[in-house]
């Protein structure tokens, strides 16, 4: 007895209506951003990663000679899902995150293990100007499954640490 069937048409057909003109005007993000510059969709299209980093100070990080017993110190103290592995200059090194730790663990390496054994040498990086859409894009790229990212400078130093959460 309700008009279910002719209102979801009529959605339907809005919808794609909208979608043709969008596409016909040149309706991009930047647009729907100046529009729209509240709300998370708003947040994704007009901050950069810099207003959600959390600086180096908040994050787990050392040099990669520490055991995995002292990553996982580290880890604990500032929990962020990952430990990021500088040189003595300061530079990105690599990074063990939760997951990787946790894998270790499970394949039987010794607490006493360098941190270097297990550490991903190139994991995806992060600069500050990026959007946070273009981080978000970055982060959920097909066959990736990244909770957190190291936001470097252009020269390697390390900043911080962006997590998946602080994105959205």
């Amino acid at each position: 007895m309700l008009p279910t069937a002719s209102t979801t048409v009529a959605l339907a057909l809005g919808d794609a209506l909208m979608a043709s003109l969008a596409e016909e005007q040149g309706f991009s993000k930047q647009v729907f951003a100046g529009y729209h510059p509240g709300g998370s969709i708003g947040k994704r299209l007009n901050f950069q990663v810099k207003s959600v980093l959390n600086g180096r100070e908040a994050c787990a990080h050392g040099p990669s000679s520490l055991t995995l017993k002292e990553v996982a110190q580290k880890m604990s103290e500032k929990p962020l899902g990952a430990f990021c592995a500088l040189s003595k200059e300061g530079r990105l090194e690599g990074i063990i995150t939760e997951g990787d730790l946790r894998r270790a663990v499970a394949r039987g390496e010794d607490m006493g293990t360098a941190a270097a054994k297990i550490l991903n040498p190139k994991p995806l990086t992060l600069n500050l100007d990026m959007l946070i859409d273009d981080a978000i894009a970055s982060m959920e790229q097909k066959g990736r499954r990244i909770n957190c990212a190291p936001v470097v400078s252009e020269s390697g130093d390390f900043l911080g640490l962006v997590h998946i959460h602080d994105l959205i």
